[in-house]
């Protein structure tokens, strides 16, 4: 099988929803318009968990962006459960959904660390584990290529750092060498890149001048952005104009 291209996944690695029944009545987290998944919180065995969710959908989208999305981000998760950054289990619930452990934290969108030196150390040790976390994703070839989105990363409650929605990762696997350093050069600078926002006194020279590397020679991407996210963004533009 080619590692390039995350297979969907036959019945075999999915939950029925008889298997999967929630103990207490969903929460709407995110409603999904324009392509989106719909995003609910709910409980399985106890735990709290996240259900992604394209079945709601028209028949177009779930049949091409849901099952398309859906196949993907599980295959990356299953490939990166063992990194220590991912909240922890996740399966599929039928070909549209998928279901993953809730973090209970918060994005690095809304994270704020003080000034006490408690804090500036808490976010110190943030930082450290999650340049190590997406090291370690590069040495299993993943990369995630969407780690600048500060709504991606979040700090758990006890201080730990999850990366989610991995619908951009990509395996490096059979890349060339080169190709396969530059990603994971933009990768790791989307760290630097909260790390300058929220903990710039702690990152370091070498740390820096890699940020500035890259951030020099982002404008050069073409297409401007990531291949599949600049898709969704324009057909999340082409579904709003239909609807206005």
């Amino acid at each position: 099988m080619n590692d390039m291209e995350p297979p969907d996944t036959g019945s075999g690695d999915i939950k029925t929803d008889s298997d999967t029944k929630a103990a207490t009545k969903p929460v709407l987290m995110h409603k999904g318009r324009y392509g989106n998944a719909i995003l609910w919180k709910t409980e399985k065995n106890g735990k709290a968990m996240v259900r992604k969710d394209f079945s709601e959908h028209n028949f177009f989208i779930r049949n091409t962006l849901g099952r398309f999305f859906i196949s993907r981000e599980f295959y990356f998760l299953k490939k990166v459960e063992s990194s220590g950054i991912v909240p922890g289990w996740v399966e599929r619930e039928g070909k549209f959904t998928l279901i993953e452990e809730f973090c209970d934290g918060e994005t690095l969108r809304d994270k704020e660390w003080g000034d006490s030196k408690e804090e500036r150390a808490a976010a110190n040790t943030f930082f450290h584990a999650f340049e190590e976390g997406i090291k370690k994703i590069h040495e299993m070839e993943i990369v995630h290529l969407d780690l600048r989105n500060l709504r991606n990363v979040m700090c758990s409650s006890t201080g730990n750092v999850f990366v989610i929605d991995w619908e951009s990762a990509l395996s490096t696997r059979f890349m060339p060498p080169p190709l396969k350093r530059l990603l994971r050069s933009i990768d790791i600078a989307g760290v630097y890149k909260m790390w300058s926002v929220h903990s710039p006194e702690t990152m370091g020279e070498a740390r820096i001048r890699h940020l500035d590397k890259i951030n020099r020679i982002r404008h050069l991407w073409v297409p401007r952005g990531y291949p599949i996210l600049s898709f969704r963004q324009w057909l999340a533009k082409k579904m709003k104009k239909r609807q206005q």
